[in-house]
């Protein structure tokens, strides 16, 4: 993985210029918790392969910490592109990422997901520099 994606605003111009230069761009979810991390590696280098822009992790809270932290690492070891978190809650962020993508569920009842999990997750992205 370019080293330059992962600073601020790195990923954002990335997709600005592929949507450009392109007129589209495809993006592969792979969620974590659904195969071991060299699986999931081997996912990403096979989508990368097959032409993706971009590859999501996540989806589930079911995959975080080490287990996540592997997984992205291996990722961008098969890749060269944007590795970026979408999350399926706070827990299941890494700073191996490149960025991340943290949706408000504005049709939600549950103030939680309008804006209660970005809001306790802001200092901890900001820490991760994603």
């Amino acid at each position: 993985m370019k080293k330059e994606l992962s600073k601020p605003g790195k990923v954002e111009r990335y997709i600005h210029e592929k949507l450009e230069s392109e007129g589209a761009i495809l993006l592969s979810l792979i969620d974590p918790a659904d195969q071991p991390p060299e699986e999931g590696a081997k996912m990403a280098k096979a989508a990368y392969e097959g032409g993706t822009d971009i590859i999501l992790v996540g989806g589930s809270i079911g995959a975080q910490g080490e287990y996540l932290d592997t997984t992205v690492k291996l990722m961008k070891d098969e890749v060269d592109i944007p590795i970026i978190l979408f999350p399926g809650n706070i827990g299941t962020l890494t700073p191996y990422a490149d960025a991340v993508y943290f949706m408000s569920m504005l049709n939600s009842r549950d103030v939680y997901w309008v804006t209660t999990a970005q809001i306790a997750s802001a200092p901890v992205v900001r820490d991760m520099g994603l």
